[in-house]
């Protein structure tokens, strides 16, 4: 069985001597016939010559990029380049294990599964060396996409397909989560999640900046209304929000000036209001279409859905400020995002869920 690996690269030259021998060992152990493809992106530190001279003895290919950069535009020149019918995309940081490589293969093999992908949030998936805020904000990107799929890892960069897959799909080479795009968007009718061990980087650093958070943030709304064409719900969602904030800050002015309330009363007070309007609206415009449990359960529900978006809000917003030292105005904008994307899916999945074979409630 042959396999294309492709690994995109930009400032792997420390860690490439050591993957590339790895992965062609364990390829040869396993009597799997290898082809690794290198994207660089013309690294400042010479990655794609350090490929050149590993790919001397070695079935390689190595593509130089010149005017483009990107994670995903990268694996998708790689994939340009494969001679396989199983491709494999890994990172190029140590990160990803190759030993689990031919389990994935043979999964495919087999016919088990259209795509495996290498989980870190499944039984037996560990991520080691990783700080709590890192861990925090993967988790909260990927709890976020689950308003477009329901696997436990989408956002892993380590997973292998079949190639005839992405037979007539269409693929957006921006951002850097291609995996989640596949999932999307491919022609598949199984995925299997098997576990790894995400280790952190030993060399080099982190890509991870504003841009990258903000290109994935849109990438995740692209995908949802890919899967879900004229998002009415969505765009409802928003504006019953926005109407929110108008009347969350109209009973607090009322109070504080009005009625001389303390300001913390005032705006918990508004607070309850507020999201009591906003139940009221997303049941009957929202969701009208739903029939939901009973109102008094849907409303402990949405408060309970609202209260941990809120939390979500402020946690996110502090680990982009004191973590990673993002502006505060910026962090506040992606802290609300998040939020809205966590209340919109709590509130669709679960306060507001659709009961298959019942019309809306009409009580």
């Amino acid at each position: 069985m042959h396999v294309s690996v492709i690994i995109p690269t930009y400032n792997e030259a420390e860690n490439l001597p050591i993957l590339i021998p790895q992965i062609f060992k364990i390829m040869h152990q396993n009597k799997l016939k290898a082809e690794v493809i290198i994207v660089d992106d013309d690294s400042p530190d010479r990655t794609w010559e350090i490929a050149q001279k590993l790919s001397s003895n070695l079935n390689m290919k190595v593509i130089r990029r010149i005017n483009e950069k990107g994670l995903s535009s990268a694996v998708l020149e790689g994939f340009k380049h494969t001679e396989s019918e199983i491709l494999t995309v890994m990172d190029a940081d140590l990160s990803h294990a190759p030993e689990r490589i031919p389990e994935m293969v043979k999964l495919i093999q087999t016919g088990a599964a259209d795509m495996v992908i290498g989980s870190r949030y499944i039984k037996n998936g560990k991520l080691k060396d990783w700080s709590y805020f890192r861990k925090f904000i993967s988790k909260c990107a990927t709890y976020m996409a689950k308003i477009v799929c329901d696997l436990r890892d989408p956002m892993s960069g380590f997973f292998s397909f079949k190639k005839q897959i992405l037979n007539g799909v269409k693929l957006n080479p921006k951002g850097f989560k291609i995996g989640l795009e596949i999932i999307i968007k491919g022609n598949l009718k199984n995925i299997t999640e098997i576990p790894i061990t995400f280790t952190d980087r030993k060399f080099g650093e982190s890509k991870l900046n504003q841009k990258v958070i903000f290109d994935y943030i849109f990438h995740l709304l692209a995908l949802f209304s890919h899967k879900n064409p004229g998002p009415l719900e969505f765009l409802k969602f928003c504006v019953v929000g926005i109407s929110g904030v108008f009347v969350n800050l109209f009973f607090y002015a009322l109070m504080i000036y009005f009625f001389k309330i303390s300001y913390l009363i005032a705006a918990t007070i508004s607070f309850c209001i507020a999201v009591s309007s906003n139940y009221y609206l997303n049941l009957n415009w929202t969701f009208r279409k739903n029939a939901v449990s009973p109102r008094g359960e849907s409303y402990i529900k949405f408060v309970i859905i609202s209260l941990v978006g809120y939390i979500l809000n402020i946690s996110v917003l502090y680990i982009l400020v004191e973590k990673c030292g993002f502006h505060e105005l910026i962090s506040q904008l992606i802290a609300i995002i998040a939020a809205t994307l966590n209340n919109f899916w709590g509130s669709k999945m679960w306060a507001f869920k659709k009961i298959r074979g019942q019309n809306a409630n009409t009580n």
